[in-house]
């Protein structure tokens, strides 16, 4: 699972919420939107994954905007 941030022709910012399968590297759910919530994006994980434990949630988009913190510099 990973959100991705699209920007359209007129600038504007659609955020796209995908879900692969990992060993078929098969496209399981995506869907885009302009204001993500947490209700929205519990809802899409609910409709891609459902019950079934097979997929891992990931997301390294997330840690790449994190400021380095690391005291080892």
């Amino acid at each position: 699972m990973t959100f991705l941030v699209a920007v359209t022709a007129t600038f504007r910012l659609l955020y796209v919420f995908v879900v692969i399968e990992h060993r078929s590297r098969r496209l399981v759910h995506y869907n885009v939107t302009s204001h993500p919530t947490a209700r929205w994006t519990l809802q899409q994980l609910r409709e891609a994954v459902g019950f079934e434990t097979r997929y891992t949630i990931c997301s390294t988009i997330a840690t790449a905007y994190l400021p380095n913190t690391s005291t080892n510099r």
